[in-house]
């Protein structure tokens, strides 16, 4: 665990934090990495992972890493497995979660950390209840309904919405706020192709 550090560099050649996968096969060998309320300078962005703080090399599918609480998700089943195990997740990649509903409980988080997240569930991509939230990306919608149904959420912030699939009989709205729910903070959203973009009252 890494608590509170900064790393500095004179050479850009590696990230702040090089770590092997391979060597989590072995027998008393930590394969979970947490990275709390870290920063790094002068480091190269990491080969694997894009980010100038940390790289997993070798073997990266044998390491968990946790960035400020939030588990770094390297696939579509990494995401889905993640939510329901009730934890926060930080995508690595672009995803595609086909016709699964993303089901966010209470104060669960997905910081989209730049990438898009797609979606085809036709009654709605991502559920949000309880305070959870959403920020930093796109999201793709391509069925019907919503990209986004909200019921008491906390947050959804600096997200843009693309939605790909209208008609006449199945209107598709960007944020639905279901009937009695509401969303603490919606800030920095842009919404586009939908029908709706945000519907109050949804049912």
């Amino acid at each position: 665990t890494f608590n509170k550090c900064t790393f500095s560099a004179t050479v850009q050649n590696k990230a702040a934090l090089e770590i092997d996968g391979e060597l989590s096969n072995g027998a008393d060998i930590i394969n979970t990495v947490n990275i709390n309320n870290c920063v790094a300078s002068g480091f190269k962005a990491g080969e694997n992972t894009g980010e100038p703080l940390f790289n997993i090399k070798n073997g990266p599918e044998n390491v968990t890493i946790n960035i400020d609480g939030s588990k770094w998700v390297t696939s579509s089943s990494d995401l889905i497995n993640t939510l329901a195990k009730g934890e926060n997740a930080t995508l690595s990649c672009d995803v595609n979660v086909g016709t699964t509903q993303l089901a966010l409980a209470e104060g669960q988080e997905i910081n989209l950390n730049g990438h898009t997240l797609t979606t085809q569930m036709s009654f709605g991509g991502i559920s949000m209840k309880k305070g959870a939230s959403i920020k930093g990306g796109t999201i793709e919608h391509t069925s019907a309904v919503a990209a986004i149904k909200a019921f008491n959420v906390g947050s959804i912030e600096d997200v843009a919405i693309k939605c790909t699939c209208t008609t006449s009989v199945n209107p598709i709205t960007g944020i639905a706020i279901q009937n009695g729910g509401y969303v603490e903070s919606i800030k920095n959203v842009t919404i586009v192709g939908a029908t709706q973009c945000i519907e109050v009252g949804y049912q």
